[in-house]
């Protein structure tokens, strides 16, 4: 007869347990640097190379300070935890103080409508000839969410968080 041994299924589940958080945190994390490269990428793309007025001040305030980087870990009752990774879009500094309209406004605009402000004319008299509003298309956001979901993105993103999972010591479970 061969040998038994005895294995504590606690121990077990405990290690499965782990190697799920740590496949979710790992993901969680890769998920959000990435998502800000491609949020810098997007704006720069879309708006910051879309036009070249004669006038025009750049402060790249938006470039730098319209959206946060974060990971989450978020319980959801005695059901689970989520963890979540990306950036936030908002007013993380931007202060754009002469422009009678709020910073929430632009930074709204820009990312959702790809709004970059106003293009106005004046003549010799000083009499507005045109206003007109300076627009890209696709917005900024729009061509961040087509990166983001892409399979090769969410592919990348899986395969790095399971590197990581891997990688850790645990009780009973081994990778090759």
């Amino acid at each position: 007869m061969g040998q038994y041994r005895h294995i504590d299924l606690k121990l077990i589940q405990g290690d499965i347990l782990q190697f799920a958080r740590n496949f979710c945190e790992a993901g969680a994390y890769k998920a959000s640097i990435e998502i800000e490269q491609f949020a810098i990428k997007s704006l720069y793309e879309s708006y910051y190379q879309a036009y070249t007025p004669f006038y025009y001040e750049r402060t790249e305030q938006l470039l730098s300070n319209s959206y946060k980087r974060f990971t989450l870990k978020q319980e959801i009752g005695s059901s689970g935890v989520h963890y979540l990774g990306g950036i936030d879009i908002g007013n993380f500094g931007i202060y754009y103080s002469d422009k009678g309209i709020s910073n929430e406004e632009i930074i709204y605009g820009a990312w959702n409508q790809g709004l970059h402000g106003r293009e106005v004319m004046y003549g010799k008299d000083s009499e507005k000839r045109y206003n007109r509003a300076i627009q890209t298309s696709p917005p900024p956001r729009e061509v961040l969410e087509k990166i983001i979901y892409k399979k090769d993105f969410k592919k990348n993103i899986i395969n790095f968080a399971m590197g990581v999972a891997k990688a850790r010591k645990y009780k009973f479970l081994h990778f090759n």
